[in-house]
């Protein structure tokens, strides 16, 4: 079951929509099966290829329910920590799907990532500043567009942060 939704979920073919369903399908199965699915997405995690990432990271939202689980303990021991590091990747869609996943596990489970926000919060923050680099500037005959591509990993990581505050300074 995982090895088909992994390769259903790296099929070029799919949408970032379908690509989604796929991987909180994934988080799903951890559930049903934690032995198999959770060191995939220790292995995933470890990999340098930027989809295997996101697929995990996505997954792993799925992973974090809002009831406690038996697999708490192995996120919050391994796993999450691990994909915390990856709020510092060089790709910008591992970085939205991490801070996703931080955001996730902060309004749900805050035990889960609590000991790490001091490592957390300045790639966090690093985040909501725009980056010269994701921005382009489309010509529109006599006019200029300019389009940030990194809008939307800026909302996230602002989403992130004010769920934080509602949930750690209240």
């Amino acid at each position: 079951l995982v090895d088909i939704l992994i390769q259903m979920n790296l099929d070029d073919q799919n949408n970032e929509e379908i690509q989604s369903i796929i991987a909180q399908c994934y988080g799903l199965a951890s559930f049903i099966c934690p032995g198999t699915v959770l060191p995939t997405f220790e292995n995933q995690l470890s990999s340098q290829d930027p989809r295997q990432n996101i697929m995990a990271l996505s997954g792993m939202k799925g992973a974090i329910g809002e009831s406690e689980s038996v697999i708490d303990d192995a996120l919050r021991t391994s796993l999450i920590p691990l994909a915390m590091k990856k709020l510092s990747d060089g790709n910008v869609s591992v970085r939205r799907c991490a801070t996703l996943l931080l955001g996730l596990a902060s309004h749900n489970k805050l035990f889960l990532v609590q000991d790490l926000l001091p490592s957390c919060i300045p790639p966090l923050l690093f985040q909501t500043r725009p980056d010269p680099s994701l921005i382009r500037v489309v010509n529109l005959g006599p006019f200029k567009h300019k389009i940030d591509d990194g809008l939307e990993q800026r909302k996230s990581a602002f989403d992130c942060l004010g769920i934080l505050i509602s949930k750690c300074w209240h």
